[in-house]
Order: C-alpha cells, then structure tokens, then sequence
C-alpha cells in the first residue's frame, strides 16, 4: 500500500501587482534616494524576513520559506518551495527579489 502524505508547504508574499505597496516602496525610494536592494529589504521587512549579511533578498526570502516549513535551505531550493511557489502566485514576487 502506498499512501502520498505530502506535506502542505505554505509561502507567505506581497503581491508586486498590488500599487498600494508597490506605489509606497516606490515614494519612499525616491524621497530618499534609496537603492533598489533597499526596497527588497524593506518589502521582506513588511513580510517579518530580515536580510542577513551576505545574503540577498532572494535567499533571504527562500530561507525563510524553508525555516517556516521545517525544510533544509539549499540552493537550489527545495523542490516543495518551488512548486508552492509557482502554484501560489508568489514566483513574481521571488523574481523581483532576484
């Protein structure tokens, strides 16, 4: 007998479609002269991901992804992030942290 207990993997992300987000990243980019990397960060800060040194936005995002559903982080990601990923509507917002 085989049984498929797939376990549920959940993602959180911010919708780069979504203008009241995108349009505040976006002013306080510009009023204060900030960089592109800045607004990654703060855009996982409203997420509750922080960026640690020497990660990008991009790992930081996927090792939180992992840590929240007891996977291993690797590079690649595991293939259950992934597929979450793709299936939620979240890879556009991983591709913009990349």
């Amino acid at each position: 007998m085989a049984i498929n207990e797939r376990k549920e993997i959940v993602v959180r992300w911010l919708e780069t479609s979504d203008h009241m987000i995108h349009d505040a990243l976006l002013a306080e980019a510009k009023n204060g002269h900030e960089s592109l990397l800045g607004i990654k960060v703060k855009a996982l800060k409203l997420l509750g991901i922080e960026v640690e040194e020497g990660q990008t936005p991009s790992e930081a995002y996927l090792k939180a992804m992992c840590d929240e559903n007891g996977l291993p982080f690797t590079l690649p990601a595991p293939f259950e992030i992934v597929d979450a990923l793709q299936f939620s509507g979240a890879m556009k917002f991983y591709w913009w942290l990349v």
